[in-house]
């Protein structure tokens, strides 16, 4: 993604702003086998992919969404308009979720869930015990990562 705390928030409004249907999928999300296929197909203008996160199932997350071009085409400007200022990934998922749901759009909700590999007190968050990756202290994988 980049160095920089904001790169993805600058390459999502990018995204957005472009116009076309486009689907996320975080470094650390597993997709299952008709993952894409569901979200692709799906006529909904915002769907999520569920994945557990720090002691919880987040629904609502970016790790695996997907946002409809007819969406963009009503709000082309919502990021720049509702997160005016860049924010980093940490509060991206929250705010861009509170942003769609402020104009009356609500997330649909994919099923099964995907695996997210992202290291919580040393655990990887998917529940396998596995090799994991080095990771920094917010649970990222670090450059030394294969």
């Amino acid at each position: 993604m980049g160095d920089n705390d904001l790169s993805y928030y600058w390459l999502l409004r990018s995204y957005w702003e472009h116009g076309e249907t486009f689907i996320i999928v975080e470094q650390d999300i597993e997709l299952g086998p008709q993952t894409i296929h569901d979200l692709s197909r799906c006529r909904e203008p915002y769907c999520t992919v569920p994945y557990v996160g720090p002691g919880t199932l987040l629904e609502n997350a970016l790790g695996c969404a997907k946002f409809d071009a007819v969406l963009l085409g009503h709000y082309p400007h919502l990021i720049a308009e509702r997160l005016p200022q860049p924010v980093t990934w940490h509060m991206l998922d929250a705010l861009v979720n509170t942003a769609i749901r402020s104009v009356h759009v609500e997330p649909h909700l994919h099923r099964p869930s995907v695996l997210h590999h992202h290291v919580y007190d040393g655990q990887c968050a998917c529940g396998t015990d596995h090799p994991l990756f080095p990771v920094d202290n917010d649970g990222r994988y670090t450059k030394g990562a294969g």
